[in-house]
C-alpha cells in the first residue's frame, strides 16, 4: 500500500509540480491553483483534505505511521537489516558483509540519474536505482561477481528499490570479527532499510 500511494503522489508531483509539494513521506500539500482531486482521481478516497489555515478549527486524525526514512534520488544512507538492526553493510577489499562492527555509507540514485535534474526525486519500489559507495578516489558501485557475493565494481549491477526486500542474504562462514558474506538470492534473501 505504501509503494501504491507513493507511486500516485509521483503522479501527481510530476503532472503539476509547480502546485503539488512534498513535504514529507505522508504530506505533501499542493497551491490554490491545483486541485488535488483531478490530480489523481482513483486516489480521491485514500487522501485526507484539510485546508492549512483551517487547521485550528478542525480535528486532524493522523494516521500512526512507522517512522522511516524519506528515500530520494542522490542522497546517502547506511543499509541495515530490518530483522536484525544491529547488522550494517560494509565495503572492506571489494566485497560488502553484514556486520556490527562497522558500516559504509552508501548513495541511492535513480538508475542513470547521476547529476541530472531528477536527483530529489522520491524512490519507489518499480525504479531501477544505482548503489555506490560514498567516498574513495573513484566511483564503486553494488554489484554481483560470478560467485554470487555482493561486491562493489566500476559497473554497478541493475536492481529495483524493492530488490532490498527479498534480494540479498547475510550468509556462509562468519570471520573472526563477526561479518557475514551478503549473497545475492533471488526471492530468498531478507529485508534491508536504508537508515540515515
Amino acid at each position: 500500500m505504501v509503494y501504491y500511494a507513493f507511486l500516485k503522489w509521483r503522479e501527481a508531483s510530476t503532472k503539476d509540480p509547480e502546485h503539488v509539494k512534498r513535504l514529507g513521506p505522508d504530506f505533501y500539500s499542493w497551491g490554490s491553483g491545483a486541485q488535488a482531486w483531478d490530480l489523481a482521481p482513483s486516489f480521491i478516497n485514500k487522501i485526507i483534505y484539510t485546508l492549512l489555515n483551517d487547521r485550528d478549527g478542525r480535528i486532524i486524525s493522523n494516521f500512526n505511521q512507522p517512522a522511516r526514512v524519506s528515500v530520494v534520488s542522490g542522497d546517502s544512507y547506511y543499509i541495515r537489516s530490518k530483522s536484525s538492526p544491529e547488522l550494517y553493510w560494509l565495503e572492506k577489499g571489494g566485497l560488502i558483509y553484514a556486520t556490527k562492527q562497522g558500516r559504509t555509507r552508501f548513495t541511492i540514485r535513480l538508475d542513470g540519474e547521476r547529476d541530472s535534474d531528477r536527483n530529489r526525486t522520491v524512490i519507489i519500489g518499480k525504479d531501477y536505482i544505482s548503489v555506490g559507495a560514498v567516498g574513495g578516489t573513484t566511483q564503486k558501485y553494488v554489484s554481483v561477481n560470478d560467485n554470487g557475493e555482493v561486491v562493489l565494481s566500476g559497473h554497478g549491477c541493475r536492481m529495483y528499490y524493492n530488490d532490498l526486500k527479498n534480494m540479498f542474504l547475510a550468509q556462509g562462514e562468519i570471520d573472526n570479527l563477526g561479518n557475514a558474506s551478503l549473497m545475492k538470492t533471488d526471492g530468498f534473501g531478507e529485508e534491508w532499510e536504508l537508515v540515515k
